[in-house]
């Protein structure tokens, strides 16, 4: 099998560097359209036994940069990491081709990933925030025993690791409120 990157929403910058450093370690690069979005992500990567099939033009409102590594190596893709690493601190999402994701149309599996993704963030979030209430005088904290309340709320909600995003969210914007909260 050959090995393979599929890329989506390159800025111009990135592409050609990208492009470029794959092209070094003979790796090729497919570019995901709207027809190849509603294809098996097995028949893009090009795995035995997927063929493209008959769907309609898929729409995304994926905006976030992506590369899927299909057949690679986990010291291959470090070594394209640490590279890329030489020229710009890519924010975007990596993934591997995986044996439970090779059968996902990239349509479904960009909506899996901008959910996790925005659960990784909201998570970020809410670690901030608590961070920050560290650093909030307690003279300048109308509330302090809800702030130590919430704090601990927080710290066990996000212990439990059963997140949901619209929690981490309201704990998050409850942390922001209370901190700012001046006498």
């Amino acid at each position: 099998m050959k090995k393979t990157v599929c890329v989506y929403n390159l800025s111009k910058e990135h592409e050609q560097v990208i492009e470029s450093l794959l092209a070094k370690q003979n790796i090729t690069t497919v570019k995901l359209n709207e027809k190849l979005l509603n294809q098996k992500i097995g028949a893009v990567a090009g795995l035995p036994d997927f063929s493209y099939e008959d769907r309609p033009l898929a729409e995304s409102e994926f905006d976030e940069e992506l590369l899927l590594f299909a057949n690679l190596s986990d010291a291959e893709v470090d070594q394209f990491a640490d590279e890329l690493k030489k020229h710009f601190r890519f924010s975007g999402i990596m993934a591997m081709l995986t044996e439970h994701n090779r059968n996902w149309y990239f349509i479904d599996f960009f909506d899996e990933v901008m959910k996790d993704h925005r659960l990784f963030k909201a998570i970020d979030e809410l670690r901030e925030e608590m961070k920050n209430c560290e650093s909030a005088g307690p003279s300048k904290v109308e509330d302090l025993k809800k702030l130590n309340d919430t704090l601990m709320e927080a710290f066990l909600y996000l212990k439990a690791q059963d997140y949901e995003e619209k929690r981490l969210l309201a704990l998050s914007s409850e942390l922001r409120r209370l901190r700012e909260a001046v006498i």
